[in-house]
């Protein structure tokens, strides 16, 4: 026996029905919804001839001769005076009319005669001052023949006899594409090729993050707080060191960077540089304090020389791309695309040096860290993890206050670096109070959750705001869209 439905659930659905209701009610409202406006006679003629026009896209043209043949009219019929009606010449094209006079919207009967066959055109009413308005268009059958039915414009009475006008408009030559056709294509290419760079840029930032953001991979990474802190406290100490060895190697390196000679020259002899000290750095085989310090100092020194060998790369391709630009005619483009790469790598260079020395950095003192945490007892351990933990916190929330500073301009230290750094200390103390000196942190899911938060937040953000941007850090163009797509493009994948 099936159960009625109570009164209580009755009501309920009643009430939800009621609310989708008023919900549907007030969008309608509020977005202007007017079903009225689309039986508008003028309306619906206009998205007839949109539609029309869209379905017969202009594509295809044709140069034109024409020919003009005119014939007087008078508008209106002039009171007391006979009209005149004109002798056609029949040698040639010629009009004739029902009427030659007639009143302001009233209809007259157009013909023309010895006209190429299948050719058309406008048919024009000229006022005595000049100015034309469009009766309408004729196309000529097989005879040579028209008729059309006009009807006269609306004007001010004129005395004087005025004229109707057929164009009569003949194709010559080939058919070529139109001024229409060609921006379109243009820009079909363009979005094509937007899409495509937007694409490659996207990928190269999404692999690397594609790691970070993935839980299998970062479930498992548990690090010891005295490694964490360490490698907190290397990440930005190294970032610093290796801008500024970026800057020295410039400095030093630009003014053998004049042709391309000298970039060739010095690539070959930065890759000699790089290849002998890491021969010699890794084929020591001994473990002394001492050569482990003459191994880090030779490990900064072939990084150095590669970062000397991409700055001659970067000279290089500007300077090769540059002088192929001309010489290379229609295929130009591949000049500039070398001469591009060179100015991306101005841009990237600094970064990627920058962001390895600090991974660097950073992993060397986290690896020290983690030795400490793994080798040392844990009264020790407990005081190193209380010192690099403060030092972490403090570098953390000092860099964050740097960031704010930037954005907004508040310019006191005491809000932007003392009282964040304060914070961060005392955090990170108390972190390595509550947590056991060898006890493993979930670093790697902490690291995950971050991304994905900083992912979704880029998600958030329309393409069209992102686009704004590079609009003005590249100027209007397709660039600026590549870009906001290449930024937007990580996200939406990840």
């Amino acid at each position: 026996m099936k159960n009625k439905p109570s009164l209580s659930r009755s009501l309920i659905t009643a009430l939800a029905v009621v609310v989708v209701f008023l919900a549907f009610a007030y969008g309608v409202q509020v977005t202007d919804v007017n079903f009225e406006t689309t039986r508008s006679v003028d309306r619906l003629t206009s998205l007839k001839r949109v539609i029309r026009a869209l379905v017969k896209p202009d594509l295809i043209e044709y140069d034109l001769t024409e020919t003009f043949i005119e014939i007087p009219f008078y508008l209106p019929c002039p009171e007391d005076q006979e009209i005149e009606v004109p002798e056609p010449d029949t040698s040639g094209p010629y009009l004739t009319a029902s009427e030659y006079c007639a009143s302001p919207d009233e209809t007259v009967i157009i013909e023309g005669h010895n006209l190429i066959p299948r050719t058309s055109g406008p048919l024009d009413f000229i006022t005595a001052s000049g100015v034309k308005k469009t009766l309408g268009d004729f196309r000529v059958d097989d005879t040579g023949s028209f008729e059309v039915e006009v009807t006269m414009p609306i004007r001010q009475p004129v005395a004087e006899a005025q004229h109707i006008r057929a164009t009569a408009r003949v194709r010559v030559g080939a058919p070529k594409l139109t001024e229409t056709a060609i921006v379109t294509w243009d820009k079909i290419v363009e979005t094509v090729f937007m899409a495509l760079l937007a694409t490659a840029i996207g990928t190269v930032l999404a692999i690397p993050v594609s790691f970070l953001a993935a839980r299998n991979l970062m479930a498992e990474n548990k690090s010891p707080l005295s490694s964490v802190a360490l490698a907190i406290i290397g990440w930005p100490v190294g970032i610093y060191l290796g801008f500024k060895g970026y800057s020295l190697a410039r400095s030093l390196l630009t003014p053998m960077m004049a042709d391309i000679t000298n970039n060739l020259i010095g690539i070959a002899v930065g890759l000699l540089v790089v290849f002998v000290i890491l021969r010699w750095a890794f084929s020591s085989t001994k473990r002394t304090g001492l050569a482990r310090v003459g191994r880090i100092v030779a490990l900064v020194l072939a990084g150095l020389a590669a970062v000397g060998v991409m700055l001659f790369l970067e000279e290089l391709a500007r300077n090769v791309g540059r002088s192929l630009i001309e010489p290379l005619g229609g295929f130009g483009f591949i000049g500039n695309f070398l001469f591009q790469l060179g100015e991306a790598a101005t841009l990237i260079i600094p970064a990627f040096t920058a962001l390895g020395a600090g991974a660097v950095l950073g992993s060397t003192l986290g690896g020290i860290g983690q030795t400490i945490s793994d080798k040392s007892p844990a009264p020790l351990v407990k005081v190193v993890n209380l010192i690099s933990a403060s030092l972490a916190g403090a570098t953390m929330l000092a860099l964050l206050g740097a960031g704010i500073n930037w954005l907004y301009q508040i310019n006191d230290l005491s809000k932007t670096l003392y009282w964040p750094a304060g914070i961060g200390a005392a955090l990170g103390l108390t972190l390595a109070i509550i947590t056991k000196p060898k006890q493993p942190l979930p670093t790697g899911m902490t690291i995950y959750f971050i991304t994905r938060t900083i992912l979704n937040g880029t998600r958030s953000v329309e393409a069209l705001v992102m686009a704004i941007v590079f609009v003005i850090w590249v100027g209007i163009g397709p660039f600026a869209g590549s870009l906001s797509m290449s930024v937007c493009r990580p996200s939406s994948v990840l």
